[in-house]
């Protein structure tokens, strides 16, 4: 019996990270992924931001949750590779929460949400575009409707924090 799901796990898991691999590393930089790095570096060279110089002279307001754990990587590889490998490993995270989350609903339907979840249309082209931090605070989301479902509040409060300190419009959805 357990075996039927490792297969579709696995397959699901491969699929996934071929699609993530090719869809980040043998094509252009987009906009998004490339300011993201340049954050990154501003955050290895000031560590603590307050500003966005000396790319500009404003404040800096941009919540930078993704961009720290994107410079823990950094010693291993480039700024823009860190960010782009973080957003692969954000991408893989998907059909897991998702399976998760709906076995707590009905067990029986969540390896289709979790498969749902590998091939969703809006969650590809928020990963494609390099939106990271969004597709981070997405991940969250997922984890706080968990907890908040098995009433694990404290949890569930714990994620909504680190909602609204990976992207500014996503914690609107998880109030």
């Amino acid at each position: 019996k357990m075996k039927p799901l490792i297969l579709v796990v696995f397959f699901v898991f491969t699929f996934q990270l071929i699609l993530g691999i090719y869809s980040q590393f043998p094509t252009t930089i987009t906009p998004d992924a490339a300011m993201h790095a340049e954050i990154v570096n501003i955050i290895r060279e000031q560590g603590f931001i307050r500003t966005w110089e000396p790319y500009a002279p404003n404040d800096y307001s941009y919540p930078p949750l993704f961009h720290y754990l994107a410079t823990l990587l950094t010693p291993f590889l480039l700024s823009i590779d860190a960010v782009r490998v973080l957003g692969i490993i954000i991408w893989l995270c998907f059909p897991l929460s998702l399976y998760v989350l709906v076995a707590t609903y009905k067990k029986e339907a969540a390896l289709t949400a979790a498969c749902l979840g590998a091939v969703a249309p809006p969650l590809a082209t928020v990963f494609i575009y390099g939106e990271f931090p969004q597709l981070l605070a997405m991940l969250f989301l997922i984890w706080e409707w968990y907890f908040l479902r098995c009433e694990r509040y404290l949890l569930g409060a714990v994620f909504a924090g680190l909602i609204v300190l990976s992207h500014s419009f996503v914690p609107f959805a998880a109030i």
